[in-house]
């Protein structure tokens, strides 16, 4: 099994004193926390209240800290602390420490992004497949942003202390001051890389400011949305609401600890990410269904199954298109077309039964790969019925020169005809019109004579009437939630 490195959950560039440390809780956590405790005095040969004053000089904290906890008066432990503690066995038998902390780290169960926090996350201590789904996921639609807000007692500091940093960075967007709790205040957004110039130049000059954490995912399939709440769900036991704006469905999570195992063990970037973004180094050296899961998560969200039914994926990270690209031909499945654009990279491949794994069941895109594979699944009665789940499944877009709907009243109005008629009739270009065809074959909505005469040229003189019996009709599964 992959381990994670839960100490690297706690970011000490940002943290401001253990009021704002990372915290973590479990059966029988404290009975091994005071077991390290006592090996650690063991070792030092000296009382508990040294040991308080060793971690109060090395963590620059109250000699309380330890002591409340060794006191039980908090069954929430310090992630930091541990640490330390750790480190103190360490300096005086490695096996003896490497070993409590296997002990320390099986016992943890949840945690908190601070003491004084009321939202408890469950533990993710080894990479699974969910995470690498998740992180997959993440990787083509994901966001995570941190803002730094600044409170001062007056306006005039909180004007002088923001001239003072538009000063020294000039790039950076800061909001309007404005008045909230007695406090008035502004706020800003760092990225990964601005961030440790940035709080190192707070901490010089001592200027105190709180971290917020956001970590984000928004796609156009309300399916996708669910899928990933439900990841979400099962790793860290917490359930994010999907928010719908504008035909895009959104997942907001307002967290410290989800955005540090995103940045901090897995390696994704904050801020704009889109041409940077790659694989986690976790993922890279993990076994190959890890990388499938990661795959997985990577096409259920930035792939797609077109309308002519072939799989394309596009992404302007040439890192994360190589990775891609590498494990699916490794996986046997043939790309038929590698692009390279002037804004990133795309392939694209023939519906193969293979490609059903990279998508989840009962997502509009596993359907739609599904119907294209083995025949489409809706039925329908009425003509008018079909015209509804038709502009479902191929809703006309601002590139569109006609819509699908638009040619099947025209198809319904000749009854038979060949491309080029048919192209006539609508005053396009026959190859305007090859895919809708494609569809309506596919649906069984129109049937094909094969012209035979020599000469013939790519069928556009093949006969083609429509098929009036519409219960043999079957229309595909919506692209829209």
């Amino acid at each position: 099994m992959v381990e994670l490195d839960l100490f690297k959950l706690h970011d000490g560039l940002m943290e401001q004193g253990p009021y704002s440390w990372i915290v973590v809780d479990g059966p029988n956590l404290f009975i091994q926390f005071k077991e390290l405790v006592l090996k650690i005095l063991s070792y030092r040969k000296y009382r508990k209240l040294d040991l308080c004053r060793e971690i109060s000089t090395r963590l620059d904290c109250s000699e309380d800290l330890l002591n409340d906890i060794l006191r039980k008066k908090t069954k929430w432990i310090h992630l930091r602390l541990i640490e330390e503690l750790l480190f103190i066995l360490q300096e005086f038998n490695i096996k003896e420490a490497n070993k409590y902390r296997r002990y320390i780290i099986n016992k943890i169960e949840w945690l908190k992004s601070c003491p004084r926090s009321q939202q408890k996350i469950k533990v993710v201590k080894y990479l699974n497949k969910n995470l690498a789904i998740f992180s997959g996921a993440h990787a083509a639609d994901g966001t995570l942003a941190v803002q730094l807000t600044i409170q001062q007692p007056n306006k005039s500091l909180a004007e002088t202390i923001k001239e003072k940093i538009i000063l020294n960075f000039s790039n950076l967007k800061t909001s309007k001051i404005f008045y909230n709790r007695s406090k008035y205040v502004f706020t800003f957004n760092i990225v990964e890389n601005n961030k440790v110039e940035i709080i190192n130049f707070l901490k010089n000059n001592k200027i105190k400011f709180q971290g917020g954490y956001q970590c984000s995912l928004t796609d156009g399939h309300k399916t996708n949305l669910i899928l990933f709440k439900e990841l979400i769900s099962m790793l860290f036991n917490i359930s994010p609401k999907i928010k719908n704006r504008t035909n895009k469905y959104t997942i907001t999570i307002s967290n410290k600890i989800i955005v540090r195992y995103l940045n901090m063990l897995l390696d994704f970037p904050i801020g704009k990410k889109s041409d940077i973004v790659r694989p986690p180094k976790l993922i890279e050296n993990a076994s190959s269904d890890f990388k499938k899961a990661f795959c997985k998560g990577v096409l259920q969200f930035d792939g797609s199954v077109r309308a002519r039914g072939t799989i394309g994926f596009s992404t302007k990270s040439k890192l994360l298109f190589n990775f891609l690209e590498n494990c699916i031909i490794n996986e046997g499945i043939k790309i038929d077309s590698l692009i390279s654009k002037r804004d990133g990279w795309c392939f694209e491949s023939k519906p193969l039964k293979e490609w059903l794994f990279y998508f989840a069941k009962n997502t509009s895109k596993y359907n739609r790969l599904y119907g294209e594979i083995y025949g489409f699944p809706i039925k329908v009665e009425t003509f008018e019925e079909a015209v509804y789940y038709l502009t479902k499944a191929y809703p006309k877009n601002t590139n569109s020169k006609i819509s699908v709907v638009e040619v099947l009243k025209v198809i319904k109005k000749l009854q038979k005809f060949n491309r080029y008629q048919l192209a006539f009739k609508l005053k396009i270009n026959y190859k305007t019109i090859q895919e809708i065809i494609n569809i309506f074959l596919k649906s069984n909505i129109i049937k094909i004579e094969r012209y035979k005469k020599i000469g013939r040229i790519n069928g556009l003189s093949d006969e083609l009437w429509f098929n009036e019996n519409i219960n043999e009709w079957r229309i595909a599964e919506s692209f829209v939630d």
